[in-house]
Parts: structure tokens; sequence; C-alpha cells
């Protein structure tokens, strides 16, 4: 699981049939609420989030933690012309972005904290998010360690895999955060813009000689997975509202940016390209997915769906 709870605890049902967990850490209580759901867009986008509510006597607002565990799918797809052998193209995902819209609905509500908080090249993004009773707040990469501060109650751990990608967090205001996962090279080292006099953009050409142009594409195991099947992100925030709030909104915006790898064959090899395509709808790619938290009864709701689709 991805919650740690750090002290003693017991759980109680409250009144709205919901798992109370009561905390106790250095003979002071703080009670969590955790609750969870899950919302699906039209291009088979899909987004989990999971919350804690914690009420700490402690501190002087509430604090919710959450974590927003998504799928976007990688709309890869190739494209052969008809009776045409001596070119063929792949739309590939360059670039996968998620914002999260904080919209307060009757009081004032604050995102203090969210991760990742840098950007991260490794394969594995993990970090993790600390609450302490009276409301600090610690972040950490990896698994906290022993320099935990002595009123931590709960540990909050988000991670995911981005082989041949980097995250960067782009936007970071109390109302919205922007993560961009951006491609970085291919294992062998190719990247958008590396070229050849002879034969132009190598990055996913699987021979400078092959016979046939739909065996010409590097093989789906030599590929990140982010380009074969889509990607997996996980993202930590952490709320804060007066004691009194009664009900706020996240809106989460995942999109992707497509660009498309072609290769034609010149009469002595194949010679590869990589460019936007601004004629092809599925260039760009946007789906919002939209959660009610109620802080007073500790539910989420998946509330709602839009599906954009520009077309340039």
């Amino acid at each position: 699981s991805e919650d740690n709870i750090i002290g003693t605890t017991t759980q109680e049902i409250d009144e709205h049939g919901n798992v109370k967990t009561i905390i106790t850490v250095k003979n002071q209580q703080i009670e969590s609420y955790t609750s969870t759901d899950s919302g699906t867009a039209k291009n088979r986008s899909t987004l989990t989030v999971n919350a804690n509510f914690l009420n700490d006597k402690y501190s002087n607002e509430l604090t919710t933690i959450l974590s927003l565990n998504g799928f976007i799918p990688s709309g890869r797809k190739f494209i052969f012309p008809k009776n045409n052998t001596l070119k063929g193209e792949m739309l590939w995902p360059q670039r996968y972005s998620t914002a999260v819209y904080n919209i307060p609905l009757d009081k004032s509500v604050k995102i203090t904290n969210s991760t990742p908080d840098n950007t991260i090249r490794s394969k594995e993004v993990s970090n993790s998010i600390t609450y302490g009773i009276g409301g600090g707040i610690k972040m950490e990469g990896k698994q906290p360690g022993a320099n935990l501060d002595a009123n931590a109650a709960i540990t909050k751990t988000i991670s995911y895999q981005q082989p041949d990608y980097e995250t960067a967090k782009t936007t970071s205001t109390v109302t919205g955060v922007n993560w961009n996962t951006n491609f970085t090279e291919t294992r062998d080292g190719y990247t958008r813009n590396s070229w050849n006099p002879v034969y132009g953009n190598q990055m996913f050409m699987y021979g400078r000689y092959t016979s046939n142009i739909r065996n010409n594409f590097t093989p789906d195991y030599q590929l990140s997975s982010l380009i074969t099947s889509g990607f997996s992100p996980s993202y930590g925030l952490v709320l804060r509202a007066p004691k009194d709030v009664k009900k706020s909104r996240i809106k989460v915006v995942f999109a992707r940016r497509s660009e498309t790898y072609q290769q034609n064959w010149d009469g002595l090899n194949w010679w590869g390209r990589n460019f936007y395509d601004t004629k092809n709808p599925d260039s760009l790619s946007k789906v919002t997915l939209t959660f009610e938290l109620d802080w007073q009864n500790h539910r989420v709701t998946f509330i709602e769906l839009e599906h954009h689709h520009h077309h340039h």
C-alpha cells in the first residue's frame, strides 16, 4: 500500500460508515479517513484519486493528502500508404502532461505541496509526503528515512516508471500544478534532433537497408512502454482548507502531444525524419476528469467527463 502509518492506530466506523483510523503519536491523536474513486475518459485514460482526510485538533486547518494514479494510452499508430512500400510513419507520444486544478466551492482551498517536485530523469520516480501532528509536511524522494520528524503520523508514497522519458514540474501555485513528461532518447542514444547526412534521423529506424517498411520500425521490445502502451503516472498533492470547508473539486487534464516519425526509401537506403504534424488531429489529445472532495463526510467522488479534441 502507498500509505505508511507511523505510530499506533485504532480503527472505528464513523457515523457515515467510513473507516476512521485514529493515529497516536506521543500521546497525541489525529483522525485519518481514506476514500478512493476512479474515472475513465473517452480515450481510455483513467484516473484513481486516493484521499487521506486528516482531522487534527493540533492544527487550525484541515489537510487532505491526495495521490493521483493515472493511465494515459500512448495512442501510437502506424501509417502505411496503400500500394506504396517506400514510405511509412509511426505516430508516437513525445510528451505526456498532467495539469491539476484546485477548484474551491465554498471556502478557500490551497494546494500547499505537490510531488514529484523537481526534474527527474531516472527510470523510476519515487517520492513521499509525510504529515506530522500539528500540520507539518515533509517531502522526500524514495522512502522516508530515519530522519523523520518526531511528530510524523502518516506517509504517502507515490512511484511510477518512465523509461526513456523525464518528468518536470512546470507550474506550481496554490490553484494548480502542471507536470510534463518528455521523451529524452532511445536506448541506443538517438534523440529527436539526431541527424545523419545519409540516413537522416535514425531514432526509430530498424535497419538502413531492410526490404520491407512494415518491418523497419524499432521492435516493441526495444522501445519504452510509454511508446508501446502508455504512461501510468502517480502524483501527490497536499490540500489545506479551513475547518468549516464543505466541498471542493480537483480537475485533472491529461494531454498527449504526439509526433510523426517517417521513413522514406531514397533509392539506396532508408531516410528518416521526425516532425510534429499539425494536420493530424491525433497529434494532440486532451481529456478532463473531475473529482469532488466532501471534506466533512470524507469522500472523494468522480463527477464528470469532458472530451476535448483539438483541430488546428
